[in-house]
């Protein structure tokens, strides 16, 4: 197998509840685009690493407001 071929679209068949099925053709009508096309999309948007985020300041601020008592506290 070539590199060139290892790396090209592949074709995958999955079976949908009947409801997803017409979701997925209405919104792929909507937006003008054929449904393996919005399947495909969404499939690899939901696949892909999420961006991180600035970590909630809440869970690492030493204000005490973290919903955790002070360290001083937790020694009885």
């Amino acid at each position: 197998m070539s590199v060139q071929n290892l790396f090209a679209p592949k074709r995958v068949t999955i079976t949908l509840p009947y409801q997803v099925f017409m979701a997925l053709v209405a919104r792929a009508d909507r937006e003008g685009r054929s449904t393996s096309n919005l399947a495909s999309f969404l499939l690899e948007s939901s696949l892909a690493v999420p961006k991180a985020k600035p970590a909630d300041r809440r869970l690492r601020d030493d204000s005490g407001l973290s919903g955790y008592p002070p360290r001083d506290d937790l020694t009885g």
